[in-house]
């Protein structure tokens, strides 16, 4: 009988599995068509700071906002995208390149969060990178993107 406590604790966790997927293919799908070229509200900035160039790219679709920051400090590129929909964040990558002295460009890290609901549902990491720091947390993605927000805040005219 102490197989049937153990069975049931297993469908729980392929039913919470699963539920976590659909909700991520739904996230992907809406994340999708924000890059379709149309955009509401299309703000382009360009940042120049010492030896770092920071882009901006922000499209405001109906109830979507994606927002793109790219840095170029020397050799190294960073893109952060987010994808929030009335403040809440749906979707978010971080990638970091490096262009080699032979003028390849090699792969450092990325990873990608998805959630729901203001809680993180998954989150997936390639390469070497902040995930790697001692004390790092997933949940960080929520101050990162109060953060954007506040900067891309100061980017939106105000007559909006």
């Amino acid at each position: 009988m102490k197989v049937l406590p153990l069975l049931l604790f297993l469908i729980s966790l392929t039913q919470a599995s699963e539920t976590r997927h659909v909700l991520m293919e739904h996230i992907e799908t809406e994340y999708t068509k924000t890059l379709e070229p149309e955009c509401l509200l299309d703000i382009k900035k360009l940042v120049r700071s010492g030896d770092t160039l920071t882009t901006w790219k922000v499209c405001k679709r109906e109830t979507y906002q994606l927002t793109i920051r790219e840095r170029y400090t020397g050799s190294t590129w960073v893109r952060a995208l987010y994808f929030g929909k009335g403040g809440e964040l749906f979707y978010a990558q971080e990638k970091i390149l490096r262009s080699a002295k032979n003028g390849v460009t090699e792969f450092e890290w990325e990873i990608t969060y998805w959630a729901h609901e203001g809680k993180l549902i998954h989150y997936l990491s390639h390469g070497h990178g902040r995930t790697e720091e001692d004390g790092w947390q997933a949940e960080s993605v929520f101050d990162d993107y109060c953060r954007i927000m506040a900067e891309v805040g100061d980017m939106t005219p105000r007559y909006q």
